[in-house]
């Protein structure tokens, strides 16, 4: 567990920025499972809470929020130091467990969660054992009961369809990619030949190391802003705002589109 936190599952409310204890854990295969290394995080949706705007759309953006979520603690952990890793093999199943969103006596009328993804933050080597930690649970004590959050829904049957057709089962986990073995970047095309273009400018101000950048990356950089100045630009912003002054001071003012453009009297 955590300094000052006893094991358990806790419920993150946003408004207050505080923890809710919803199970307290006293198993020795509870820290076992976790060590001192890390801590998981758990992230699921509830899809009234957009479907009563969206409508069926609310799961691809449900979906949307959880990706969100994930690069919020990922960037957040980066800050800290620490690594976040999605545990890819955990079914919803055990996800649902974890977090006691199984738990129909806790829900009773109130909207149901679904379970989304597990982050695991902490040492990359030494991820939870999920299993364990799932049975440890078998003898929580646990508290609390969701809020409704209201009477009345309407039914959209083809997010509960979603909901089934995409549920995740068990799978294997991946192997941590090796840093050794990247793929190389993709050769340059051969119209972006190499120039002799001093990078000073490019380079003096960050400091970079020269080697690493290329002359033809630069010499493509200065191709496309040498063709933007030349293009005619698609909106004359400044002619435009003084056609529409003429218009509202003299009504009378009429335009008249030819060949070569727009001209108004």
């Amino acid at each position: 567990p955590l300094a000052g936190l006893s094991a358990g599952v806790y419920h993150y409310r946003s408004r207050d920025h505080l923890l809710e204890q919803r199970a307290a854990v006293n198993d020795r295969h509870w820290s076992e499972a976790l060590s001192d290394n890390g801590v998981l995080v758990g992230i699921s949706s509830i899809y009234w809470r957009e479907a009563w705007k969206y409508g069926m759309r609310v799961w691809r953006y449900c979906q949307h929020d959880c990706g969100h979520a994930i690069a919020a603690v990922s960037y957040a952990a980066a800050a800290l130091g620490w690594q976040t890793r999605l545990i890819h093999s955990a079914a919803d199943d055990v996800v649902a467990g974890l977090l006691g969103l199984d738990r129909s006596e806790d829900f009773g009328p109130a909207e149901a969660e679904a379970p989304d993804a597990l982050l695991w933050v902490g040492d990359p080597l030494v991820p939870p054992d999920l299993e364990r930690m799932r049975a440890a649970l078998d003898k929580a004590s646990w508290y609390g009961r969701a809020n409704q959050l209201s009477s009345g829904h309407v039914q959209w049957q083809d997010i509960d369809s979603i909901h089934r057709v995409t549920h995740k089962s068990l799978t294997l986990e991946r192997a941590p990619p090796d840093p050794g073995q990247r793929t190389p970047p993709a050769p340059l095309a051969a119209e972006c030949a190499a120039r002799n273009i001093s990078r000073r400018k490019f380079l003096c101000r960050r400091n970079l190391a020269a080697p690493t950048v290329a002359h033809a990356r630069l010499d493509a950089v200065r191709l496309c802003v040498e063709h933007a100045r030349q293009r005619r630009p698609r909106f004359d912003l400044e002619a435009q705002r003084s056609r529409a002054v003429a218009r509202r001071f003299n009504p009378g003012t009429g335009c008249t589109n030819s060949p070569e453009g727009q001209s108004c009297n």
